[in-house]
């Protein structure tokens, strides 16, 4: 239990940076971080939906290790997916026995369904069939129904997977909450779709490279629970109950 709380503790602190802008340490999925916050999803606002790969590149400044991971993004009016396998992960923190375990306990895949609309985040375990599901704290919904206002300054152009982009750096502000700031491409062929956002923080350093953009609405259905799914009422539990039925399977 404490050595899958650490794999994905490396998850969702790459998830914590990417979408509030903060190195800090988050705590893993299911401790009430939803992970994306209203400043980010700003960035998105002129695309109605889509659907991509996402290539995540985290550098701890101090330490230069690098976490490395591809994920699958869809996003519908603000609903967000991210969809990851464990596989797809490199890291110091992330070693090919963690993976091994995770997959025999059916814990390798998951998703993660942020709602604003409903102030909730869903987890969700395809090979166990499992989910939960949690409230936004009242800060996450207090910065969901911020409003935020953007300013861009223009760098020059760039080619990005032969996509012909402008770069901007961009400050997004509102009141009583501090800038946010982002290096951002817009893909001129892609409706300036931002296919390449990097923020550098004190202690961390973020690249996220969008491969693979599909600019078609996603089926609003990918953005809830499964139907036949268990609903679990922590992660913690969801993960014992994961362990459990390992455990108990025959051997073959």
């Amino acid at each position: 239990m404490l050595l899958m709380k650490r794999i994905f503790s490396v998850l969702a602190a790459a998830l914590s940076l990417l979408f509030t802008g903060s190195g800090a340490r988050a705590q893993m999925p299911g401790g009430g971080q939803s992970g994306v916050n209203a400043a980010m999803l700003k960035l998105f606002s002129d695309i109605s939906g889509f659907t991509s790969k996402a290539e995540v590149r985290l550098t701890d400044k101090g330490t230069k290790e690098v976490t490395t991971m591809t994920m699958g993004f869809s996003m519908l009016e603000q609903k967000v997916r991210l969809d990851l396998d464990m596989s797809q992960i490199k890291s110091k923190q992330v070693s090919k026995e963690s993976v091994v375990a995770l997959k025999t306990s059916g814990l390798d895949r998951l998703a993660t369904i942020v709602r604003p609309d409903r102030k909730i985040a869903l987890i969700i375990y395809p090979s166990i069939a499992g989910y939960v599901e949690l409230p936004m704290s009242r800060d996450e919904a207090a910065d969901m129904d911020r409003t935020y206002s953007v300013s861009k300054v223009k760098l020059g152009r760039e080619t990005i997977d032969g996509h012909p982009c402008e770069k901007f750096k961009v400050t997004l502000t509102s009141a009583n909450a501090p800038n946010q700031e982002a290096v951002v491409s817009y893909a001129s062929d892609l409706r300036n779709f931002p296919v390449k956002i990097e923020m550098n923080q004190a202690e961390t350093q973020l690249v996220m490279l969008f491969k693979d953009v599909q600019l078609a609405r996603p089926d609003a259905k990918v953005f809830e629970a499964p139907g036949g799914y268990t609903r679990h009422v922590t992660i913690e539990l969801l993960m014992q109950s994961a362990m459990l039925k390992t455990l108990v399977q025959p051997s073959k």
